[in-house]
Formats: C-alpha cells, sequence, structure tokens
C-alpha cells in the first residue's frame, strides 16, 4: 500500500475497503482499521502532491475577457504614463468657481 502514489488507485483501493465486509473478532477489526487509515493517509499524500489539472488549460470565457480588458487597461496607463508633459494647453482653464462667476483666468501673454 505504500508503494502506491496514483489516487485513482488510492480511491479504489479506499472504496474497496470501505465495503467490505465487517471482520468477526477484535483483531481483525483493529487490523481492518488500520489498513483503512493508511489507505486513507496514503490518498491524501497523494492527492496533496498530485498536479492540479484545473491549472494545465489556459483561460477561456470570462477570465480571458478579464485579461484583455487589463491588458489594455495597463497599455492605455503606460501611454498616459509616457505622454509629454511640458505642453502646454491650447486655451487658458477655468476653475469652476470662475466659470461659475463669468470671470476668465488671465492667461499669459494675453
Amino acid at each position: 500500500l505504500a508503494s502506491l502514489s496514483d489516487p485513482k488507485a488510492l480511491r479504489q483501493v479506499d472504496a474497496a475497503l470501505r465495503c467490505s465486509p465487517a471482520p468477526k473478532g477484535d483483531e481483525a477489526e483493529a487490523a481492518l482499521t488500520k489498513l483503512r487509515a493508511a489507505a486513507r493517509r496514503q490518498l491524501f499524500v497523494a492527492a496533496v502532491s498530485a498536479e492540479p489539472t484545473w491549472n494545465r488549460r489556459p483561460p477561456r470565457g470570462f477570465m480571458n475577457y478579464v485579461q484583455q480588458c487589463l491588458h489594455r487597461a495597463r497599455r492605455l496607463g503606460e501611454q498616459a504614463h509616457h505622454a509629454p508633459k511640458d505642453a502646454a494647453p491650447s486655451e487658458p482653464r477655468e476653475s469652476a468657481s470662475a466659470a461659475a462667476a463669468g470671470i476668465r483666468s488671465a492667461a499669459p501673454g494675453a
């Protein structure tokens, strides 16, 4: 039993031990209990050490859409980050309170 490492085979062994008829006698019952515990312990170790199957496929559906959106957002963020910062605005900007009061801000050189 200790040499088995395939989770499928260990599940079959565990199922066979659980479905086996109850032994008669205390010694036989104790031996079967120890064997069941060893099979479950070995099955746990094999299941934990096995590579997850869900990690082998590329993303599909919604996760693919999320990854594309993140890629686009990051690309746009990099473009905005690398934009020239010394470019002067073509029109003077007005503050919200000045625009509400009808006051234009003084433009340099005007």
